[in-house]
């Protein structure tokens, strides 16, 4: 009789063993998440490059320099670095928010860094509303002198002149600047020295003209350094740097 009792009790508590296990799966199912609620730490593999760069705000039309806002590099030998830095997407003569991508060349080891560009208002650069613009045939004004039935001028030798307006075949059609419609041009393809083509904005009112490469050489801490800038010029005058590339070299042309 005991060994009876024994039996149904190990048969009664195996079975809520069972239950219970088979509600827990059932209750976790689709819902459990082994890191919900936890912190996910994500760790940087030891000597990899670190790289801190400023975010720039600058003012429309004034020259940025995207060298200076380098703040920091870890485990990377600057000076023994290319650097290349991508700023075809930021219009520095119209105000708005854009990007600048840089790039670390050091020892096969890339390192890619963004940042955001902001330019602001210049109010050196702002003008006055667009005077009105005369377009098509302008309107004539003609010089008559008075006389009289004889052909004859005045007596007393005045002369007489009044302005009328005479309408040429086409009417005279008045529009500012800002109403001029932009025609849609195509925007420009520039290729970059690392073989990247990017697109630069045109219209009918700005659009480029040129392009050119323009380098110099510098010293800083005891090495020579050439500063490859890849820039564009547009109908309205501006130059807009695109791209910047710095190599450590032996030395300038000058010191040959």
């Amino acid at each position: 009789m005991k060994k009876l009792k024994c039996y149904l009790i190990g048969i009664l508590l195996a079975g809520t063993l069972l239950s219970g296990c088979g509600k827990e799966k059932e209750t976790n199912k689709g819902h459990y998440s082994p890191n919900q609620g936890e912190n996910v730490v994500i760790t940087t593999p030891e000597n990899s490059p670190i790289v801190n760069i400023n975010n720039i705000v600058a003012q429309a039309g004034e020259p940025i320099d995207y060298m200076a806002s380098i703040q920091s590099v870890e485990n990377i030998e600057l000076e023994k670095s290319m650097i290349h830095i991508d700023s075809s997407g930021v219009d520095t003569f119209t105000p708005g928010i854009y990007t600048a991508t840089y790039s670390f060349d050091y020892m096969g080891t890339i390192v890619n860094r963004m940042i955001t560009v902001t330019i602001e208002p210049n109010p050196e650069r702002e003008t006055e509303a667009p005077t009105s613009v005369l377009m098509g045939s302008s309107t004539e004004t003609e010089s008559q002198t008075s006389t009289d039935s004889s052909g004859e001028t005045n007596q007393g030798g005045d002369t007489q002149t009044e302005s009328s307006s005479v309408d040429t075949p086409n009417q005279a059609v008045i529009a500012t600047l800002d109403t001029l419609e932009e025609q849609d041009i195509p925007d420009a393809d520039i290729t970059l020295s690392n073989g990247t083509v990017v697109k630069i904005k045109c219209t009918a009112s700005r659009y480029i003209v040129e392009t050119f490469t323009d380098e110099t050489y510098y010293e800083e801490n005891g090495f020579t350094y050439l500063k490859s800038e890849l820039k564009v010029v547009f109908n309205t005058g501006d130059t807009q740097v695109v791209e910047t590339v710095i190599n450590r070299v032996a030395s300038s042309p000058q010191q040959e």
